[in-house]
């Protein structure tokens, strides 16, 4: 003890010397005798009476295979006379009962001042080189300011710190890199620590890691979430079952809220095949679980799960019978569970040269969402896969995008009312420092296509825009000799359903894609529970944006080229409408305000068989006019989403232009006044837009003085959304105020010229009311306060005349 008390005086005079502060706090290393470990008793001894802090206490062995105890303490400066005199009592002392108090002092063999090394406890040997190295830090959370001391301390010797902060009762754990010398270049940094670990970037690390340290970090998650209530709203997942056993998925997957559709009642996945429905759950449960592993504080869930055993590798379904089988799992969860509001998701797909025509399958799902033909039957949402790129075409001779531009969206993702989703990525570096992941090279760059998506770029014209939104998809690398590999860095990670030896797994491609949108549109649906379908679609679909990388330099508020129109064309077929923000979706801001309005036309009269147009909504945005156009010039946006269900009719006629054989029974369109047109000419031109036939119209075809190529789709690209209609508008602030009115209006489908027998249940359909969900958001680049401006105009967000 006496040296380590000469040694500590040292320190303190050498610091003086060096014009640095003396006042250091101290972590010391006591070491039992072989085969006197400490008991728990004894090393609480250690501490009573002072502000010494128990670091860690751990059992090792030397190099004779005996046990002894090593214990770490953290010795504030002015604190080491306290221990001092625990060790001193023992030599010097006897009780009142005439024994040796503290005579556990007699175990400890050695005491000392610990180096870096001490605070080391992973089971891998400490890295002896100078290089750079990844480290796990686990700070002590008590004094509160050691955390930032310790954020202060690795900026002034130069480690790199990630932001993400996993809090725990006694610490708060943080990654960083840096040399060894750089960690040991500093006492003060080292004083904020309990312990040192090996680490990996966050990024693949917990699936890198064996299942019972899996184990560990999920059961501390688990310790931090707050489950949704049992109303909630649900995620329903119709897959290959899933494993509700899993730790993570039973907390959010009630045993009757796991259905399937075979006989034998087993709702369970398999361990042993590829675990998709399980891989489905968590992600559409939490989104990647790296954000719920390794985020701190509490974790509020907000919507719960359902699943549908849609698909057993072991009874395959024969191909005509997949839109039976998918609305027979659709209705299952209604019946225990009528009243709970839910979005469902499904990544399950087949292959075949669809070109974008209705199929069985895909006009099943549309009857689904639509709510087919009894009546009073919900509308619901469905989220679909675009698809996968053939694993066999991942090889070396897949090339990246020519590849993905002539994989098809495959069936039922040609469904008109369903949100289909594609893959982007965002993951553009290989993080595992082995020598052979060293050697890859990612092959999408980061913000682009995912080499995993397919596009709908082979698909005839006049069907609808495909996927709607891309999502997080993982991406792939290339190896040197030209094969495709993957790597766990490059995916996202989630449930596996052979949960007890491993219970995370990595997932990727358009299935994971389609489960985060699912977790997406939850949320919004948790955050507004009374929003219909159509609406929750509509602002998921809505909040999406084309980056910068997609976009490649192109402007789509220019006037095209035939170049940039196919340039464009393309962006549309592979990304849709862009990637959704979850904040956006649901809040608005106030350069960025977000309006929306439920309602209902009907939009036909007259007869059965040949009923003529009926209603027409004008809807006024009541925007703060004076203040646009003092504004003048700065750059303003206007983004226009109209969602909508609309009942199927698949047939071989769908591919002949005119209303009859129409696919969609209704359809609807929007229009915004041009800023040079007074409100009765804007509603001439609404009239003649909705009686034009619109499939033999040619595109581009408006009066030329009023075709204002500041929307990026215009009139006629916009009419092939399928039954989500989208466009976004950019100009200036002055011209904006004067586009106050926007038109939803009918065209003319299925329902206005076909007629039916009383007993069929689309008897009348002309008659029938379609709902829809219109919304608009404003966005300026000036600094400006929209929101409470259009807040003070009006009491409802749009009003219709």
């Amino acid at each position: 003890m006496q040296a380590v008390e000469m040694e500590w005086d040292n320190i303190q005079r050498e610091r003086i010397l060096n014009e640095m502060p003396g006042r250091v706090d101290l972590i010391i290393e006591i070491d039992s005798e072989p085969e006197y470990p400490l008991s728990a008793q004894d090393i609480h001894k250690l501490t009573t009476g002072s502000q010494i802090t128990l670091l860690q206490a751990r059992p090792l062995r030397n190099e004779d295979g005996k046990e002894f105890t090593r214990v770490l303490l953290h010795v504030p400066y002015g604190q080491l006379p306290a221990l001092a005199e625990k060790f001193k009592k023992y030599g010097e002392e006897l009780t009142e009962f005439g024994n040796i108090p503290n005579s556990w002092v007699a175990n400890v063999r050695r005491i000392a001042r610990a180096a870096l090394q001490s605070l080391w406890t992973d089971s891998e040997p400490m890295p002896a080189d100078d290089t750079v190295h990844w480290w796990q830090f686990w700070i002590r959370r008590n004094p509160p300011p050691n955390v930032q001391a310790f954020e202060t301390w690795a900026a002034q010797v130069g480690l790199t710190l990630r932001p993400e902060k996993l809090k725990l009762p006694e610490h708060i754990i943080m990654v960083g890199s840096g040399t060894l010398q750089q960690l040991a270049g500093s006492l003060n940094l080292l004083n904020t620590l309990a312990e040192i670990r090996a680490a990996r970037p966050w990024h693949y690390e917990l699936s890198h890691l064996s299942g019972d340290e899996q184990h560990e970090w999920i059961t501390l998650a688990i310790e931090r979430m707050i489950p949704p209530a049992e109303d909630a709203p649900a995620v329903c997942i119709l897959d290959s079952g899933i494993n509700r056993g899993h730790p993570l998925l039973a907390p959010v997957l009630a045993e009757g809220d796991n259905h399937t559709i075979f006989p034998d009642g087993d709702s369970s996945d398999s361990e042993h095949g590829s675990g998709h429905g399980t891989l489905m759950a968590g992600l559409a449960a939490y989104s990647d679980l790296r954000s719920l592993m390794l985020e701190g504080g509490d974790w509020n869930q907000m919507h719960r799960l359902e699943g549908v055993k849609l698909i057993d590798p072991n009874v395959p379904h024969e191909p005509q019978n997949y839109g039976a089988v998918t609305v027979q799992a659709v209705n299952i969860p209604d019946i225990g569970a009528s009243n709970r509001k839910r979005v469902y998701v499904m990544a399950v797909t087949a292959t075949g040269d669809i070109l974008g025509q209705p199929s069985a399958w895909s006009a099943a799902m549309d009857n689904c969402a639509f709510g087919a033909e009894e009546e009073g039957e919900p509308k619901r949402l469905i989220i679909v896969s675009a698809g996968n790129v053939d694993a066999l075409a991942l090889d070396a001779d897949y090339e990246y995008t020519a590849t993905n531009l002539t994989s098809q969206i495959e069936d039922p993702a040609q469904a008109w009312n369903v949100v289909t989703v594609g893959a982007v990525t965002r993951r553009g570096h290989v993080l595992e420092t082995d020598p052979e992941s060293s050697l890859l090279t990612p092959i999408a760059p980061s913000g682009e296509l995912s080499p995993l998506s397919r596009t709908s770029c082979k698909w005839q014209a006049h069907w609808p825009i495909k996927p709607e939104i891309v999502m997080e998809g993982g991406n792939v690398a290339r190896a040197p000799d030209g094969s495709v590999e993957r790597r766990d860095s490059l995916d996202l990670l989630s449930t596996s359903a052979d949960f007890r030896i491993r219970p995370l797994a990595p997932f990727r491609a358009t299935s994971a894609a389609s489960a985060l949108a699912a977790h997406m549109a939850a949320s919004i649906l948790a955050a507004y529970p009374h929003l219909k379908p159509e609406t929750v679609r509509g602002l998921l679909v809505h909040s999406a944006r084309w980056s910068d990388t997609m976009l490649a330099g192109l402007n789509p508020h220019r006037a095209f080229t035939r170049q940039t129109r196919e340039q464009f064309n393309q962006l549309l077929r592979c990304y849709g409408y862009g990637e959704p923000d979850a904040s956006r979706a649901s809040h608005s801001s106030e350069q960025e305000v977000t309006l929306l309005r439920e309602d209902e036309l009907t939009p036909y009269k007259g007869s059965a068989g040949g009923a003529s147009l009926n209603e027409c909504h004008v809807h006024r945005l009541m925007l703060p006019a004076g203040l646009l156009r003092d504004l003048g010039h700065p750059t303003c946006t206007m983004r226009v989403t109209l969602s909508y269900f609309t009942a199927p009719n698949p047939s071989a006629s769908n591919r002949i232009p005119g209303s009859r054989y129409r696919y969609g029974g209704a359809l609807l369109r929007f229009r915004v006044r041009h800023k040079d047109e007074s409100e009765e000419v804007f509603m001439q031109h609404v009239s003649a837009e909705a009686n034009e036939d619109d499939d033999e119209a040619e595109e581009g075809a408006e009066p030329e003085s009023l075709n204002d190529r500041a929307w990026a789709l215009g009139p006629k690209l916009r009419g092939k959304g399928g039954s989500l209609i989208q466009d976004v508008w950019q100009g200036n602030a002055a011209d904006l105020a004067s586009m106050n009115l926007i038109a939803v209006y009918p065209v003319k489908g299925w329902w206005a010229s076909r007629s039916f027998p009383r007993d069929s249940p689309w008897h009348r359909c002309h008659k029938k009311p379609l709902p829809y969900s219109l919304i608009v958001s404003v966005e300026v680049s000036a600094d400006i306060p929209l929101y409470t401006e259009i807040q003070t105009l009006i009491s409802a967000p749009l009003d219709a005349a």
